[in-house]
């Protein structure tokens, strides 16, 4: 399978459907990642949406979704964020990565993405990219939207920071994105030796990149989660954490299942978490409860 960048270094961001589909397959098995996560990836046309320069955004590449479940309990959700800690560290020095779990007014989510779209156009994904400040996590956040009528995703350039419980728009979000890339070390095996990341080679059909972003549709995600769980202060909590997957579910069965940077999103109301240890009630799962499996995998792109 050929790996390619999220972002090609054409100026403008194609992103055709159905990147992996192999991968996404076993994603809608295990996960119930559903129509708008099996078939929709991101694109933006010439015409409509100049993306913002390659070297400012985050690549994006698939890794297992064998096993990899959705819904968190707070005890699990806890064991989690622990092991982000433990696995994921800075420099060569292994200082601690602060800031790993976000809080954001849900109000600015609704207000900033629908400035952050074309005129007529509705949110329909939340994107993530990982970023660092120093030793402190710092994700960039970005809006996807149905660019024409379709099953097909666009992302707008503007990129978001959270500072102080508010979405500014950053104008330089390369420099978070790439002390990420830079700076983090993984212990990958749990067996305490660190490695820096390991950057997509576009010409190398057999690496194994670490993943750089991730991001979750509206349609059965978001909606989901926000109409389960009410809240008087609502808040979306982005958390870093870490499980161990195999890089591919189907085309490298043989690989050995290294710990990874997901992410999860919950509700909160102001400081508090909307989280229970109970196990998922049926037909309302996310009530209480995280939710993992945004889409890791990225588009191919022609030659």
């Amino acid at each position: 399978m050929n790996h390619h960048s999220l972002f090609p270094k054409n100026p403008f961001l194609l992103l055709l459907p159905v990147a992996c589909t192999a991968m996404f397959a076993a994603c809608a098995g295990s996960g119930s990642a559903g129509a708008e996560t099996t078939n929709a990836a991101a694109r933006t046309s010439e015409a409509e949406t100049p993306a913002a320069p390659p070297e400012a955004l985050a690549d994006s590449n698939c890794i297992s979704c064998e096993n990899r479940q959705s819904i968190y309990t707070k005890t699990e959700l806890e064991s989690a964020q622990r092991k982000f800690k433990q696995m994921f560290v800075v420099g060569d020095a292994h200082a601690p990565i602060r800031d790993t779990v976000q809080r954001i007014p849900w109000k600015e989510i609704r207000t900033k993405g629908k400035g952050a779209l074309p005129a007529g156009k509705g949110v329909a994904g939340f994107y993530i990219s990982y970023g660092l400040s120093g030793n402190a996590f710092h994700p960039i956040f970005r809006f996807m939207y149905h660019a024409y009528e379709g099953a097909n995703l666009s992302l707008a350039p503007k990129a978001f920071s959270l500072e102080n419980g508010t979405l500014l728009e950053e104008k330089d979000p390369g420099i978070y994105e790439q002390a990420y890339r830079k700076n983090i070390r993984i212990d990958r095996l749990g067996d305490g030796k660190f490695s820096s990341l390991v950057p997509d080679d576009t010409l190398d059909e057999k690496d194994h990149p670490d993943p750089y972003a991730t991001w979750f549709p509206y349609s059965d995600k978001l909606n989901n989660l926000m109409e389960q769980n009410t809240a008087h202060d609502t808040m979306l909590v982005v958390s870093c954490i870490s499980d161990k997957y195999r890089y591919g579910a189907i085309l490298a069965l043989a690989d050995v299942p290294e710990y990874r940077h997901l992410m999860t999103l919950h509700v909160g109301d102001g400081n508090t978490d909307l989280l229970s240890s109970a196990p998922p009630v049926s037909g309302r799962p996310y009530h209480e409860h995280a939710m993992d499996l945004g889409s890791m995998c990225p588009p191919k792109y022609p030659h």
